[in-house]
């Protein structure tokens, strides 16, 4: 994918929906806002495709795969023989910012356990207390404790 040729006719896109906004009476403010929003899923989009492509045997990537992968091929196809998809804490991996990462991988698996409960299965403080045999107010503290030391900066300091 050329990603600069797919971002030009994003801004192509954006430019002629402007004009349709504006001629149903969108307030330029309001024009900026949709197209902030737009331009945020269009760069996620892109970076999830920049970031996953498919590494089926004998599939043809085309010409843009990326140099790197023609001249390493094994070590793609081992990193990605290596991963659990059905690893509990998947989201791990999706973490981009380093120090965010280091923090979060170095807390006990009980903590993991609780902050995957709490955000991704969207279990309550209530249902997390009853799993784990501790009270509700032992939840919540601990999900505030989560929330300062991932907010901090490296010497502690909040955020």
């Amino acid at each position: 994918m050329n990603y600069g040729k797919e971002y030009s006719k994003f801004e192509k896109r954006m430019k002629k929906q402007a004009e349709e906004y504006r001629a149903l009476g969108m307030t330029e403010e309001q024009i900026e806002e949709m197209a902030r929003f737009d331009r945020e899923v269009f760069l996620s989009d892109l970076r999830f495709y920049k970031h996953n492509i498919s590494l089926e045997e004998g599939e043809n990537l085309g010409e843009d795969m990326n140099c790197l992968m023609k001249k390493y091929p094994d070590s793609f196809v081992s990193q990605a023989q290596n991963l659990d998809i059905t690893d509990r804490f998947y989201w791990l991996n999706d973490i981009e910012d380093p120090v965010l990462y280091s923090k979060l991988t170095g807390l006990p698996g009980k903590d993991l356990e609780i902050i995957t409960m709490y955000a991704f299965e969207n279990c309550s403080q209530e249902e997390i207390a009853g799993k784990l045999g501790v009270s509700q107010q032992t939840i919540s503290n601990r999900i505030k404790a989560y929330r300062d030391l991932l907010s901090s900066d490296e010497k502690g300091n909040a955020a």
